[in-house]
């Protein structure tokens, strides 16, 4: 079982590289100074949000919060109204941060500047029991109400173990653009440097010329971890950036076109990555050779035919149901067709609103684009779309009647400048909603 031993909270010699914190090199040991210095600072509230927005810094409060017998809570965003729901369900919390607004009457410790955190080198490397929960994450809510998920420290250190070689090379250096807080920048940055020999940096570059500067502060050989949304946002500015051994995506469907351009334009492989919050990453594939997915090793699915696939591994405490609707083709190989709550049913026929958003960003002059179900009350039992491009209306709808039955084709057609997608790439549905709303009150 995952947690029915020891875990060091870190396996690298003291004189390890890392991290780069404003162009310094951080060790193994000065990283430990920091970490048992800050345990001994943390509010004495029972449970701590961790919103710290420095990656390093985050880290060091990550395994300050584990040293200290303690639990991470990690929100889906950092706003106050969210700090103040979540904490109406406990009992004490206090909050970590390093400048932002904190929600008034919550206990709170300003971390201050990374590169200004206290400690001196430390040999003496803490073991915590494997079954220790080490952080309760929270869904996007992208469908719905955001929802707990608790991790014991060994399902981490199972998952990093994992992901050590297929997706993460040892010695790279690792730069993400997903916050710290959302399972996937945790897993593949912070998580990573505790337990293999590689080196990360402390940003969440937002912008193209912030993504360069990231990657030139690190020589080596570089891992970008990002997301479909960012990796176009870098291939439109027309920027130069330094050499790449290797691109993951994960959160949102990554299409061929854009893999292509990306392993010609940054003269790296690009890897679709394929996981949910629940089991961390599952499994991958190279998306500008090959649509069939191809699980990680020590990853098993287990089809379900018209129930929840179930996913097994090692480190998991117990099998993963999945939301995804899964097509093996192969023992080892599958597509995804869709999620088990995208199915609807108009005029008595069914249709999946996952491949409805396929055909919608398949369409020319169609940038980003998806389809929803409009809401419970609504007198339209259409699917609704929302969409950003040059396309018009028109041209849209000739495109997606030659693959769809006229009952799936989306009313109302929203065009936007942008969707109102999450930093990880997410779309609420709340926010869909909200442009739904918005559009009907039109003239």
């Amino acid at each position: 079982m995952p947690g029915a031993h020891l875990v060091p909270l870190l396996l690298r010699p003291p004189g390890d590289a890392m991290a780069v914190v404003d162009g310094r090199t951080i060790t193994a040991g000065e990283f430990l100074g920091q970490v048992n210095a800050l345990a001994h600072r943390l509010p004495s509230a029972g449970h701590l949000f961790n919103l710290v927005q420095d990656r390093y810094a985050f880290t060091v409060a990550f395994a300050a919060v584990l040293a200290a017998g303690r639990c991470n809570l990690l929100p889906p965003n950092p706003k106050p109204d969210v700090q103040a729901r979540l904490a109406e369900s406990l009992d004490t919390v206090a909050v970590i941060h390093d400048g932002l607004a904190v929600t008034p009457g919550l206990a709170a410790l300003d971390l201050g500047p990374a590169a200004e955190l206290p400690g001196s080198d430390v040999r003496t490397v803490p073991e915590i029991p494997g079954g220790h929960i080490a952080a309760i994450s929270f869904t996007s809510g992208s469908t719905g109400q955001a929802q707990p998920i608790a991790k014991t420290l060994g399902m981490f250190r199972g998952a990093v173990a994992l992901y050590e070689g297929p997706l993460v090379p040892r010695g790279s250096r690792v730069v993400a653009t997903v916050p710290a807080q959302h399972m996937y920048g945790l897993e593949l940055a912070s998580l990573q440097a505790l337990w293999s020999p590689v080196l990360f940096t402390p940003g969440k570059p937002l912008f193209p010329l912030d993504v360069q500067a990231e990657l030139a502060a690190v020589d080596g050989p570089r891992v970008l971890v990002t997301t479909p949304l960012h990796l176009r946002a870098l291939l439109e500015s027309g920027l130069a950036f330094p050499a790449l051994e290797r691109v993951l995506s994960a959160t949102a469907p990554l299409d061929a076109a854009l893999a292509q351009r990306a392993e010609v334009a940054l003269g790296a492989r690009v890897i679709d990555v394929y996981g949910c919050s629940e089991a961390g990453c599952m499994a991958t594939r190279e998306v500008a050779r090959e649509t069939r997915w191809r699980p990680l090793p020590g990853v098993r699915f287990q089809p379900g035919g018209e129930d929840a696939t179930v996913v097994h591994a090692a480190h998991l405490d117990q099998p993963v149901p999945l939301a995804d609707q899964l097509e093996f083709t192969a023992p080892d190989r599958f597509r995804i067709t869709g999620r088990l709550g995208d199915m609807i049913n108009v005029a008595g026929k069914r249709g999946s609103l996952g491949d409805i958003t396929r055909r919608l960003l398949d369409v020319p002059g169609v940038d980003d684009a998806v389809a929803f179900a409009p809401p419970s009350n609504s007198d339209n039992r259409r699917p609704a779309a929302v969409y950003a491009g040059s396309a018009d209306r028109a041209a849209i709808r000739a495109h997606l009647s030659r693959f769809l039955d006229d009952v799936f084709l989306p009313r109302p057609l929203i065009q936007v400048d942008r969707l109102p997608r999450t930093d990880t790439s997410k779309l609420p549905r709340k926010e869909l909603l909200a442009l739904y709303r918005q559009h009907q009150r039109r003239p």
